[in-house]
């Protein structure tokens, strides 16, 4: 077992530097970030890389002959205010009677924010160690539950691939910069080139967009070596209606001309109204929300003034009934829809109308827009809408 695949950084809160200094240096040795905290002296004040440090090591009794469980509490909860979320704890103690009064403390005090995995080490057993003698003892401490959870590890093991990518991309983008022949190295002739093929190709927003996508494939290439485990077949219709929310919209980062982007609009088409207005729903229309819908090819996005947009409908707020009879009101393929629960809560409907063609001029966008479609999300949409308005026939005529 190699427990570093699944370690992207790591947190020591002790009072006593010298006491994790050893192990500190084991993990550094490896090129796992590591970061320090004395409890007695901190004020709230980390640095935002924090965040990725997802094992902690703890000292519970950091106060000299006392053990407070409500204070390591909070110093938990306000790290996991400022970002530190989801972490796998370690904690130094002899006093495993403490371990179940702690769990129900963070069980009341942090609910969904609580550590992962929580597990007992013997701080004595770590503080004389040498660098050799780590790796069997930490392998120890986590075997049974890397075996009892092994889901948990393999997120982990994701995460850290995620961050390897991560640096491996950026390196791929400075090797563009270096030219063989005169051995200059010209970051900018690079960024300008990644970013000739978006809008505004004179941006390094534009640039970092083409970084994003080698990301992305870089990402896929280093996961591929996570090993695979088979999953249990169960499904949620709320947990996959709160999943649909995140695949369908961009969660931030919104610009205001992109392909996918979704405006307001002033007020319903003629064809949706009518429909709305024929189905049985008291005062349906006042949870409609009317949009635009920006399906510009990203090609022609980039290469002309010109956006294609389609008439659409958020309808928010529904109940599975009202779902159901918007469902068959809509049935015809000539809509494109997809039900979410939204960061609200709440059950709404898109639907986007293959009919509803308008073009317009980029300088004509005058208002932001409300949110923006996932990249992957507008590709499929644009096959589909692709499809059905390039079907032989006269089905236009006839609708």
């Amino acid at each position: 077992m190699d427990l570093l695949k699944y370690i992207n950084g790591v947190l020591f809160i002790d009072d006593k530097r010298d006491d994790v200094e050893q192990l500190y240096q084991y993990f550094e040795k490896f090129n796992v970030p590591c970061m320090y905290i004395n409890p007695i002296e901190y004020n709230g004040d980390i640095n935002n890389s924090i965040g990725f440090a997802r094992f902690v090591f703890l000292d519970l009794e950091y106060l000299p002959g006392t053990l407070n469980l409500t204070d390591v509490v909070s110093l938990l909860r306000d790290l996991s205010e400022k970002g530190m979320k989801n972490i796998v704890l370690i904690m130094w103690t002899l006093h495993d009677d403490y371990i179940e009064e702690l769990k129900n403390l963070l069980d009341e005090k942090m609910k969904c924010e609580k550590p992962i995995l929580i597990f007992n080490a013997n701080k004595g057993e770590y503080v004389e160690l040498s660098q050799e003698e780590y790796t069997s003892k930490l392998n120890k401490l986590f075997q049974d539950s890397i075996e009892e959870h092994p889901l948990i590890f393999k997120m982990l093991e994701w995460e850290k691939s995620a961050n390897v990518a991560t640096y491996k991309t950026f390196n791929d983008i400075l090797a563009f910069s270096y030219n063989e022949t005169d051995k200059k190295f010209n970051l900018s002739l690079t960024l300008s080139n990644m970013a000739s093929q978006n809008i505004p190709s004179d941006k390094i927003s534009s640039a970092l967009e083409v970084a994003n996508n080698m990301l992305t494939d870089r990402i896929k290439y280093e996961t591929d070596n996570i090993e695979d485990t088979a999953l249990e077949k169960r499904e949620d219709t709320d947990l996959l209606r709160k999943l649909n929310y995140n695949l369908i919209f961009v969660n931030s980062g919104i610009k205001q001309l992109s392909p996918g982007n979704i405006y307001e609009s002033q007020s319903l088409s003629s064809r949706i109204k009518e429909i709305i207005n024929n189905i049985d729903v008291p005062d349906l229309a006042d949870k409609c929300n009317s949009i635009l819908i920006d399906m510009t090819p990203a090609c022609s996005f980039a290469h002309s003034n010109n956006l294609i947009l389609l008439n659409g409908v958020i309808v928010k707020d529904i109940t599975e009934p009202e779902r159901k009879k918007l469902k068959k009101a809509f049935e015809s393929q000539v809509f494109l829809k997809d039900v979410y629960i939204d960061d609200e809560g709440q059950l709404s409907y898109l639907i986007i109308d293959c009919f509803g063609i308008s073009t317009t001029k980029k300088e004509d966008i005058v208002n932001d827009p409300i949110t923006c479609l996932k990249e992957s999300y507008r590709l499929n949409l644009q096959q589909q809408f692709g499809n059905y308005l390039g079907r032989i026939g006269d089905n236009a005529y006839h609708k």
